[in-house]
């Protein structure tokens, strides 16, 4: 597959802005695939019509610094979509890894809520896959 060139990725930044109606800022490349940030998705809901989105932490570790949120968005017509997220990690300091579970808790429950077929770049699990990911060895 023929890698995208900077100019290829401007330009698939900018069609898919356009169509959230969303800062092209908000939108990014990563490891040659697209990302929406959850900031760029809470704007995309608000025009879709969102009334509220309201996180909780349902479980917090203080030994592992594991947390479990929960994010709820109800949108105007009366529909309710929740949706859970994790956020542990020894790279992460602790008011990372709640703010990391409560952005990707939102992410969810955005899409789930409404017709956004594109990931947030905060489920890109940055610990795992590209810190701990050594190209030499890894296929």
């Amino acid at each position: 597959m023929k890698k995208k060139t900077f100019q290829e990725k401007k330009a698939e930044q900018k069609k898919v802005a356009e169509e959230l109606q969303i800062p092209e800022s908000f939108v990014i490349h990563m490891m040659d695939s697209l990302y929406v940030l959850v900031k760029g998705q809470v704007l995309f809901a608000l025009r879709m019509g969102m009334k509220s989105l309201i996180t909780e932490i349902l479980e917090h570790d203080h030994q592992t610094g594991f947390y479990l949120m929960q994010a709820t968005l109800t949108r105007e017509d009366g529909g309710i979509f929740v949706a859970h997220a994790t956020g542990c990690g020894s790279r992460m300091t602790d008011g990372h890894r709640m703010s990391h579970a409560e952005t990707r808790a939102q992410g969810r429950a955005i899409r789930a809520a409404y017709p956004l077929h594109y990931v947030s770049q905060e489920e890109y699990d940055l610990t795992n896959e590209m810190l701990n990911k050594n190209p030499a060895k890894d296929p």
